[in-house]
């Protein structure tokens, strides 16, 4: 039993990969729940940990017959997982009452995934995700930042992390936020400008390297470039001088590294002024309330994050970030990068 990797191994047929892609990085299954066949990608870290062990469910077919599920109805894995997993949390505490929604009840998942992409039962409520649900219900275990269900990363052990998952402009996004591990043993390279390690359970010194991985990544995902093949997290390959050789043979653009760098920096200053014009501010950079309370148990039990500490690294993002005290990029910075910054204020 589990959903781990030796149980994992028992449904594993094989990797595979998307045409032309090098990375081969889908792990393809077969296997069958409750007389249903399961066969095709199975499911990643995100989606055993969203519907497997966030629900306390650890039945192995039933999270690759969810994974399945969700990848035919077009939901996503990580979103529908901390959603039934609020649900379940809800009915525990009494506030879901008459739909027998219970921990670990893995027929219960499936017949929830069904529900909500058809919005029947209470599928309906909780097709608008948990911010608006715990909105309803009055209260604050709901595992969101703006509106975006969190990922399944521990942000009470990753500061960087939880730095960037705080103020990002997309809320709970995790895929071009900091990952403190990418820095944690080695420096990657020289011409990002980070010097030493960083300690994963401090913000000392964060707000600057959460800044150069954001917009590293940026940087990459304006590529349409996997990060899979151009960073390597463990610190070993950088291969961004030759991402930059490659996007000069494909379209002539010359890029230094701070080039590079700044192309991503003005496309996250970007994706921030759609969020400021969304009314998104510095009151709503923040982690959920859970995030503020002591891990009970583990390696790092005991562990949480202070509001205080969590205010003063925003603080010292924003001004590496170039932004005010409410979280807006100041019109200098915007100059600084190019962007035409008319009417800006009447945003």
């Amino acid at each position: 039993g589990g959903i781990g990797f030796e149980a994992y191994s028992r449904i594993l047929v094989g990797p595979a990969t998307c045409v032309g892609c090098p990375a081969w990085c889908k792990n393809v299954v077969k296997t069958q729940f409750d007389g249903k066949e399961v066969r095709g990608p199975g499911p990643e870290y995100e989606t055993l940990a969203a519907l497997g062990s966030l629900c306390l469910n650890n039945d192995l077919d039933a999270v690759a017959l969810a994974n399945q599920k969700c990848n035919l109805y077009g939901l996503d894995t990580i979103s529908t997982g901390v959603t039934i997993a609020f649900a379940m949390e809800a009915a525990e505490r009494g506030l879901l009452r008459g739909y027998n929604i219970k921990w670990g009840d893995a027929q219960r998942i499936l017949s929830l995934i069904d529900e909500i992409a058809t919005r029947q039962g209470v599928g309906d409520a909780l097709a608008d995700g948990v911010a608006r649900l715990s909105a309803e219900m009055g209260v604050d275990f709901a595992q969101e930042v703006k509106g975006q269900e969190i990922a399944l990363h521990e942000p009470r052990g990753k500061k960087g992390f939880a730095l960037s998952v705080a103020t990002s402009p997309q809320g709970g996004h995790h895929t071009q936020g900091m990952h403190d591990h990418s820095f944690q043993t080695t420096p990657v390279a020289e011409e990002l400008g980070i010097s030493g390690c960083v300690d994963p359970l401090s913000f000392d010194k964060q707000a600057e390297v959460v800044k150069t991985y954001e917009d590293l990544m940026s940087f990459t995902d304006s590529c349409i470039l996997c990060r899979f093949t151009s960073f390597n997290r463990t610190g070993r390959r950088y291969l961004y001088p030759q991402v930059r050789e490659a996007l000069y043979a494909v379209t002539g653009i010359e890029m230094s590294a701070r080039e590079m760098l700044a192309t991503g920096e003005r496309n996250y200053l970007l994706l921030r002024l759609a969020a400021n014009a969304a009314g998104y501010g510095r009151e709503h950079d923040r982690l959920p309330r859970r995030m503020h309370t002591p891990l009970p148990s583990g390696p790092l039990a005991g562990t949480a994050i202070g509001e205080e500490e969590l205010s003063l690294a925003i603080d010292a993002y924003y001004s590496a970030r170039g932004y005010d005290p409410l979280g807006r990029p100041m019109s200098d910075k915007l100059r600084e990068l190019g962007i035409d910054v008319t009417g800006y204020r009447k945003l």
